[in-house]
């Protein structure tokens, strides 16, 4: 477990436990803010503004809190807000932080909520997804797959009335002509990249176009009198990244949250509820901020949020409620100030680590 290079000043847990949109397979997570050692930070030992303790439990260094509160990072200014129930540490230090809280809920919380919750409309609607794969079945495809028979070349347009132009796939070339892979050979053709020619040798068993690992194709070298059959285009860039993301997917499938995608197998829209959930929780917040309710961590409207999450919510209807509050907070008149100035940071920060 990593240590932490300072004294710890606060420490929570956040997120749905703190929202009080947890379930029973909600995790347990912990953030904190702790001020390094003055000798280190003057010294020869590296600063270190954030520690990920495990994939759970995360600090913050005084001088990254402070910088990340200006910027009206909503993950970072929640923590002082924290339920009494979630706090687990206080130090005299965060005591005296804290009564400068106020200060940084400035009109920064508009851009940083709206941003955080775009971002969550983005995950949640499967762009890029892995479990979105599920839908098709992500199948390992080999290098033949990406094989393409350039048409107009050779016998291939014989008697099959294919067009004269463009390409088909080689595996359907193969099986309309009724020819075994196993019978045939690539040659490189000359001066030209990922480009071959195809040889049918029927009186003979050949080593087959894919090498026996099956993550390339094999090249042998043709007999004279042999003649090709066709011109045949490898797609290497296409099955290099085909090759990536079933690596991804597979470690992803390792991987998932199993209850995470159970909910949005069960309610069959393609998204990921928990995101969707905190999209409307974030804008709903920073709606909240700009009309002058502060910010309220622990969710009055914790039952509609889940209700969100499982799925009991139209796609269509979540994504007009984002909307429309993500329109309302954009057109706020608020009295909170632009920012919190630079130098006022100073001063807490100096205080705080003298």
């Amino acid at each position: 477990m990593k240590q932490i290079p300072g004294k710890i000043i606060f420490k929570a847990i956040v997120g749905s436990q703190a929202y009080g949109t947890n379930t029973e397979t909600s995790d347990t997570d912990i953030k904190g803010v702790y001020v390094q050692n003055i000798e280190d930070i003057l010294g020869f030992h590296k600063y270190q503004p954030q520690i990920e303790v495990s994939k759970d439990e995360t600090y913050f260094e005084i001088g990254r809190f402070l910088e990340l509160c200006q910027k009206g990072n909503p993950n970072i200014l929640e923590l002082f807000y924290s339920p009494k129930d979630c706090i687990l540490q206080t130090e005299s230090e965060w005591m005296d932080l804290l009564q400068y809280r106020e200060q940084f809920v400035t009109e920064e919380c508009r851009n940083s909520f709206i941003g955080y919750a775009e971002s969550q409309i983005k995950k949640a609607s499967g762009i890029g997804k892995k479990f979105n794969y599920e839908a098709t079945k992500m199948i390992r495809q080999e290098p033949l797959d990406f094989c393409h028979v350039i048409l107009g070349t050779f016998i291939e347009s014989k008697n099959l009335n294919l067009p004269k132009q463009g390409t088909i796939k080689l595996k359907d070339f193969l099986q309309r002509h009724n020819v075994h892979q196993e019978n045939c050979i690539f040659n490189k053709l000359d001066h030209s990249q990922d480009v071959y020619q195809l040889y049918h040798c029927p009186d003979r068993i050949t080593r087959g176009l894919q090498s026996e690992n099956g993550n390339s194709i094999r090249i042998d070298s043709s007999d004279p009198d042999d003649s090709p059959i066709a011109t045949v285009i490898f797609n290497v860039n296409a099955y290099s990244i085909h090759c990536k993301k079933y690596r991804e997917y597979s470690d992803w499938l390792k991987n998932r949250n199993t209850q995470r995608y159970v909910d949005i197998n069960e309610h069959g829209q393609k998204i990921d509820g928990k995101n969707m959930l905190h999209c409307i929780r974030l804008l709903r917040m920073g709606k909240e901020i700009l009309e002058g309710k502060g910010i309220i961590v622990r969710r009055p409207d914790a039952l509609e949020l889940l209700d969100i999450r499982k799925g009991r919510y139209d796609l269509k209807e979540i994504l007009k409620m984002a909307k429309t509050t993500m329109e309302e907070l954009r057109n706020i008149n608020t009295k909170l100030p632009s920012r919190i100035e630079n130098n006022m940071i100073n001063e807490i920060l100096l205080k705080i680590r003298k």
